[in-house]
């Protein structure tokens, strides 16, 4: 904005300058990573800075991903090899002289995603209760099944199971699950249907 300045004698100078009114912030953390599949992440600082950026300091980053700085964020790229957390302090610097640090968490998941959830034994009659459940990986998991399942029961597609059994009986079915990776994981589950006596 222009300033101006009244001296003696009636002469002016204006001069024009700017000023920064608000801060730079680095929020959000990154996306979990999954073994054996690339990973990109963008860190992108908000409030009120002057571009271009930069990385004025960053230690402990994984030998598995690199970072490329550009004008207005920081780009973390690889493909993780073994799973594991890594804390990466991180500071950015602008070009009007503002640094601004954080600590960046990146967590690898496991290759293979474990389920869990067998329902054992059931009763004829009864209702069909609870839901398969996938862990070790990166949401959303897609649920589905082969085999047969005992009759009256169904498994959707995010793994809750519902329906009343009503034929007595075992029945042996696996339950597979697939993560927004593309990772999988598999749980064989035997339900033994006995008689309602009542």
């Amino acid at each position: 904005f222009p300033v101006t300045i009244y001296e003696a004698h009636n002469e002016t100078t204006t001069i024009t300058d700017s000023f920064l009114v608000g801060t730079m912030l680095l929020t959000g953390e990154p996306t979990n990573a999954q073994v054996g599949h690339a990973f990109t992440w963008t860190l992108t600082p908000t409030g009120v800075f002057v571009e271009p950026i930069s990385v004025s300091a960053i230690s402990g980053l994984p030998s598995w991903l690199t970072d490329a700085v550009s004008s207005s964020s920081v780009e973390f790229t690889g493909t993780p090899t073994a799973s594991g957390s890594t804390s990466v302090p991180i500071t950015v610097k602008d070009s009007a002289g503002q640094s601004v640090s954080t600590t960046l968490t990146f967590t690898v998941n496991p290759a293979n995603l474990v389920i869990t959830g067998a329902y054992g034994a059931a009763t004829q009659n009864a209702a069909v209760t609870g839901a398969y459940v996938a862990t070790d990986g990166t949401p959303p998991y897609t649920f589905s099944t082969a085999g047969t399942l005992p009759t009256g029961m169904s498994v959707d597609a995010s793994g809750n199971r519902s329906g009343t059994f009503t034929a007595t009986g075992t029945y042996t079915f696996t339950v597979d699950a697939i993560d927004s990776y593309g990772s999988t994981g598999s749980l064989s589950d035997t339900i033994t249907e006995y008689r309602d006596w009542e």
